[in-house]
């Protein structure tokens, strides 16, 4: 996860965005991200740090105390969710044309006659690192060389 100046991004929030994308959709991108920074650390061992914090600094408020254990910034724990980012900004999409109505083996659309899809135009969405881009680049060639093949024989039947 990258903290940057305008928010939160990289491989783990992107991943997210993508889990979540009709539900952020449906509440208008409004909504809290609590983040686990100590995964590694059991709820019993945490509520015993919690309970030997607390004694430690009864009389302060808590909101000014924060565990040492913990390693990170009390803001960086729970974050406000308050709107969507720019269009210009956006990483993430979701949804699409079925893979139901097309044909894998040629990108051809089952319900319109020589319409050919390829890229994020399908509801595809795959984890972070490149499985999007190898999707649209063999989606593409498939749809081409299909194309191509179409291209070549109306050629060689108007020739006759």
């Amino acid at each position: 996860m990258l903290v940057t100046h305008w928010g939160l991004s990289g491989p783990a929030i992107l991943r997210l965005s993508a889990w979540g994308a009709r539900y952020l959709f449906s509440s208008g991108y409004k909504g809290r991200l609590v983040v686990d920074f100590i995964p590694d650390v059991h709820v019993e061992s945490l509520k015993t740090m919690l309970s030997r914090h607390k004694l430690q600094f009864a009389k302060q408020k808590v909101i000014n105390s924060w565990p040492l254990e913990f390693g990170i910034t009390k803001r960086f724990w729970s974050y406000v969710l308050e709107r969507q980012g720019p269009f210009k900004d956006e990483f993430v999409t979701a949804g699409g044309v079925p893979l139901s109505e097309i044909s894998l083996n040629t990108m051809k659309s089952k319900i319109c006659s020589n319409l050919f899809f390829a890229g994020e135009i399908l509801n595809v969405d795959g984890v972070t690192g490149g499985f999007n881009f190898q999707n649209a680049w063999s989606g593409g060639f498939t749809a081409g060389t299909t194309i191509g093949g179409l291209a070549l024989d109306s050629c060689i039947i108007g020739s006759k």
